[in-house]
């Protein structure tokens, strides 16, 4: 009992012939982690794997059943996926435009986090059903501005939680001890705007990515406007980052927001939506600088039919989109040679921050 988000647990059972099967979420992982199986060669180790015991019960064997090959899942293969027209995409592209309206910005709190984080909590007016849309928005303490900025839209884990404290926000630190701040919006469905706060359900309806898609467009739109107002931003600077489902199904913003200039993608693949929000249709018309950061073994999104599909997908010239892949599966995070290649990534095209030089008195 109580063994889930421990350690990944090795099971018994082979997959896809030379793969063991791991499950059961670790500490450092996402919430929604805990069901998902993972698989990976025998051989593979890792600070947050591990191993379940078991003792039959006297009198009786082991069941058959727990030793069984499982069935390798047969994934879409994105790479025969066709984009709609151009004729299409601008019908599509017309859904998401909105009247730029009073943003009525409201600072809720100031505090420092750490030596190399001061986090900023604002809140605006958002342009439907009378919302305010609380933004994080983490300032480097070893630079001096205006700033490079991230605008960081997390993961699925947002779905489950109510505050950026129980989600964490290491990756802010990340890049501010870098020098570029970082911004977290909280974006329709996530955080204190989580579905279940305001519906009882966990995730929208099928029906309602649509909607929600479009909302989150417009959160993203209102977010830029309110940094263009800030005197301690590089508005021509901006990046977006999305983590795992996020980089998947909110690449679609990518195709509708001109003012993001580079894009982080962590653990993202090709998600399939109805064709209005189907990031597949707005892959070819994204041209911005773009770097894929993946797991070799993630089963969410595999490499051939996936990640290679959605590298290929993007508008982007080939000298200016990068797809790196790590020994781990979905959960990169808890592999940190992806930074050095998304600092390196962001330094090329924005180039490196202004960090303070520190002045040591070296007189005795």
């Amino acid at each position: 009992y109580d063994m889930a988000g421990n350690v990944k647990e090795w099971c018994w059972n082979t997959i896809d012939e030379d793969k063991k099967v791991i499950r059961g979420g670790a500490w450092n992982e996402s919430q929604y982690m805990f069901g998902n199986i993972d698989m990976f060669p025998p051989t593979m180790r890792a600070e947050n794997f591990g191993f379940r015991c078991i003792m039959p019960l006297p009198g009786e064997e082991i069941p058959a059943v727990s030793k069984v090959q499982l069935p390798a899942r047969q994934p879409t293969d994105f790479r025969k996926v066709k984009p709609c027209s151009d004729e299409e995409f601008e019908i599509y592209k017309g859904l998401y435009t909105y009247d730029k309206t009073e943003l009525n910005p409201y600072i809720e709190s100031t505090e420092e986090l750490s030596r190399s984080t001061l986090l900023e909590t604002v809140s605006i007016d958002a342009d439907y059903e009378d919302e305010r849309i609380p933004i994080h928005i983490f300032l480097p303490r070893n630079s001096d501005p205006p700033y490079q900025t991230i605008i960081y839209f997390l993961g699925d884990g947002a779905h489950f939680v109510d505050s950026i404290f129980e989600y964490g926000y290491e990756y802010a630190e990340i890049f501010n001890k870098d020098g570029r701040a970082v911004v977290i919006p909280h974006f329709k469905g996530h955080l204190e705007r989580r579905y279940e706060r305001l519906t009882g359900e966990s995730e929208p309806p099928p029906t309602g990515w649509n909607e929600i898609t479009f909302m989150r467009a417009r959160d993203l739109a209102r977010t830029i406007d309110f940094l263009e107002t800030r005197q301690d931003i590089i508005s021509e600077k901006l990046a977006f980052m999305g983590l795992s489902g996020s980089a998947a199904h909110a690449v679609t913003l990518l195709g509708v927001e001109s003012r993001l200039k580079a894009a982080i993608l962590l653990s993202g693949g090709v998600w399939p939506l109805p064709s209005e929000v189907n990031p597949i249709n707005f892959m070819p018309r994204i041209k911005i600088p773009i770097i894929m950061l993946n797991g070799l073994y993630d089963v969410s999104f595999p490499k051939e039919t996936n990640q290679d599909a959605m590298y290929s997908l993007f508008g982007t010239p080939d000298e200016h989109k990068y797809h790196e892949t790590y020994e781990t599966g979905h959960s990169l995070w808890d592999k940190r040679e992806w930074v050095k290649d998304a600092l390196a990534f962001l330094d090329k095209y924005f180039g490196p921050p202004n960090r303070r030089v520190e002045r040591r008195d070296t007189q005795k």
